[in-house]
């Protein structure tokens, strides 16, 4: 946040005096709520590329996850961090499965291989990246 400066007004300015006060530090709060959501998120595909390279082969699966802005107003910032080329996949290889061959059910299952963030995980870099921002003054 801004350094804060001792500054004298009249009884009749105060109002003013204390508005801009208010509007800065929302300025500044905001800006450091984006620069948080950003951040986590970068750090939430770069975690999510590692954990998928437990599939090997050519790294396709892992190149597919991104980010994007879902929402970003004054007050509110998000940022959705999926998989790009294959939705579906994650979940299916993250929690496990039935096999299919041919359309047909085989009657057997595919164990699924935990290999993604976990929301406490990502939760507590957002804290930990938000606090920061806003000691830093952001």
């Amino acid at each position: 946040m801004a350094a804060t400066t001792n500054k004298k007004v009249k009884i009749g300015e105060f109002d003013v005096a204390m508005n801009d006060i208010l509007v800065e530090f929302q300025e500044a709060s905001s800006q450091a709520l984006a620069k948080a959501v950003d951040d986590t998120a970068k750090e939430t595909v770069k975690k999510a590329k590692e954990g998928s390279k437990i599939f090997g082969g050519s790294g396709k699966y892992a190149r597919g996850w991104t980010s994007r802005k879902t929402e970003d107003t004054y007050a509110h910032h998000r940022r959705t961090v999926f998989h790009g080329t294959a939705p579906g996949l994650p979940h299916l290889l993250e929690h496990g499965h039935r096999k299919f061959i041919y359309g047909h059910d085989t009657g057997g299952t595919v164990l699924g291989r935990p290999h993604l963030p976990k929301d406490e995980e990502t939760e507590r870099t957002f804290t930990e990246k938000l606090e920061r921002a806003i000691e830093e003054g952001y």
